[in-house]
Parts: C-alpha cells; structure tokens; sequence
C-alpha cells in the first residue's frame, strides 16, 4: 500500500510542478512522500528514527520516558537515555554525538 501511496504522491508532485500556481501541492506532495519514505508521520512522531542506532523500538521506549526531540536528546544525560532505552553504555554518549 505505502509502495501505490508513494507512487501517487509522486504523480501529484510532478503534474502539481505544472499545474499549481504557488506549488503548495508539490511541496505538500513531497512532504507527505518522504514521510511515508522514512516512516516520520508529523512533526514528533519517529523523529528520534533518525539518529543512527534508534529505531521504531527505542523511539517508542524513549518516548515513553519523554525524550520526544533533537533538544531532549541534547539536555537528557546519557544515563537516563539508557535506563529508558534499556541499552548499555556508550549507547548515550553515541546518540548525543551521533551525525
């Protein structure tokens, strides 16, 4: 389905390119694609996912512990970030510096 999805969207954003006069559709269009790409559905849901080493598991149990953001990563100690994610050191530390 995400795969039909994506192809649609695309659709949209190239014939959007053409037709719209302020490119709202293309720009919306290609949001929503590379949501749908990277599994990042708004603003605060999966945005953890993309820091190399977490994933959906690890977003949601930091989550939980309310680590929703780039700036909760940056102010939470490493320490805490482990308990909640339930991983061992470097595991904090890694995040922190990850690109």
């Amino acid at each position: 389905m995400i795969e039909y999805a994506t192809r649609m969207l695309s659709a949209a954003e190239e014939y959007s390119i053409d037709g719209s006069k302020h490119g709202q559709v293309a720009l919306q269009s290609s949001l929503l694609r590379r949501s749908l790409a990277t599994s990042l559905w708004g603003a605060g849901d999966g945005v953890l996912n993309q820091l190399r080493g977490i994933g959906h598991k690890t977003t949601a149990k930091l989550r939980f512990h309310g680590i929703l953001s780039f700036a909760d990563v940056l102010t939470t100690s490493s320490e805490i970030m482990e308990r909640a994610a339930g991983r061992d050191p470097p595991f904090g530390n890694e995040v922190r510096i990850a690109p």
